[in-house]
């Protein structure tokens, strides 16, 4: 009995595919890696040390926010819908005087539309000059 040789071929593996298949990986892992961002912005406010802005010789007067966004003026609550109610409570509590400094001390954590508009309300009541506090030590009456 006469059996046949096969001729044996070489067992060959093809390269291409698996250089597809680790560039594709390559790409899904690099490529997403490269866009990564933060998404929020930590941001740390100026303090200052100052020994104070305002001249002795004239009055100064606080108007203070709390986080709340309640308003005091001279110790006392003040109620309002707007800047002009605002500035008219505080034209009324100069009794006629004429305003010169005011110095508005809000809390860190107050609004800043608050204090944008305790600034309008400021200008409107004729004050010459205005400070911005970042914090207040004294006691307000809640």
């Amino acid at each position: 009995m006469k059996f046949s040789r096969r001729s044996r071929r070489g067992s060959e593996i093809n390269l291409a595919p698996f250089i597809d298949v680790v560039f594709l990986l390559l790409i899904f892992f690099v490529v997403p890696a490269t866009f990564q961002s933060k998404a929020n912005l930590i941001l740390d406010l100026p303090t200052t040390e100052g020994r104070g802005v305002a001249d002795q010789e004239k009055t100064t007067l606080t108007l203070v926010i709390r986080k709340d966004s309640s308003f005091y003026f001279d110790q006392e609550l003040l109620f309002f819908e707007n800047v002009r109610e605002l500035s008219s409570l505080i034209s009324l509590k100069l009794g006629g005087l004429s305003p010169s400094d005011l110095v508005i001390a809000a809390d860190e954590l107050a609004p800043h539309k608050s204090v944008v508009l305790a600034i309008e309300a400021a200008r409107i009541s004729g004050f010459e000059r205005v400070f911005l506090k970042a914090s207040y030590e004294g006691k307000v009456s809640p």
